[in-house]
């Protein structure tokens, strides 16, 4: 018996555990092992698809990067009678093209995914950026929360890095994200902060249901770009 009739001989329950284990990139790579494994991806209830890990030698936040991403975001997520989607964890860039981003929560609105979270980053994440990259990127991503209310509405966990955001972008975050419960902030600012004195890091517990706003913060730290 050769080694794909082997892994073919597996049950789908059994090869959807081995795939729950692997990465993504190693997931699609692992359907050229054999025919049955090319679907499998698609049966996935819990689903993590992290821009640098599905692509980590993109060396930018190009288009063409988060168009691919756009793509195996709507191919994975797109809904099937045998599955259920638990958890969705999305990490990407915020590309200059608003469709990309549109195209991606529209996904995750027909994937019906119990729960999900979004972690939205810059390809430099773990460390400080420009001044004028950052000033692109708080509009950017407020753009892609007002376009599509309804995936943000069931967002339960938001991670932003190295952003600029407006007055009004965080009283806008929590009014349209009304099910996040952990927002993280890394780097970030807020219009009129002095960038020469260092970006704000926080991270806080949101305790839901927010009629009245209220949250604990675990930590606040201001650091030096």
């Amino acid at each position: 018996m050769d080694k794909e009739d082997i892994i073919s001989a597996l049950p789908d329950d059994v090869l959807l555990g081995i795939i729950q284990l692997l990465d993504l990139r190693a997931a699609v790579r692992a359907g050229a092992l054999a025919r049955r494994w090319r679907r499998l991806p698609r049966l996935l209830s819990d689903i993590a698809i992290d821009v640098a890990e599905l692509f980590p030698h993109a060396k930018d936040m190009a288009n063409h990067t988060m168009a691919a991403y756009a793509d195996a975001a709507r191919w994975l997520l797109a809904p099937t009678e045998h599955r259920t989607i638990r958890s969705l964890r999305l990490a990407c860039y915020l590309p200059d093209d608003p469709d990309l981003l549109h195209s991606i929560g529209h996904a995750v609105v027909e994937s019906a995914a119990e729960r999900w979270e979004l972690t939205a980053r810059t390809e430099s994440y773990h460390r400080a950026i420009r001044k004028d990259q950052r000033d692109l990127l708080g509009p950017r991503f407020m753009s892609f929360v007002g376009a599509c209310p309804v995936a943000f509405r069931w967002l339960a966990s938001l991670t932003l890095h190295n952003l600029r955001l407006g007055s009004s972008d965080i009283h806008q975050l929590l009014h349209t994200c009304e099910r996040v419960q952990l927002l993280s902030l890394h780097r970030c600012l807020s219009i009129g902060d002095d960038p020469t004195r260092g970006c704000w890091t926080c991270r806080s517990t949101l305790q839901a249901p927010r009629s009245s706003p209220s949250s604990s913060t675990d930590a606040t730290t201001r650091q030096s770009s």
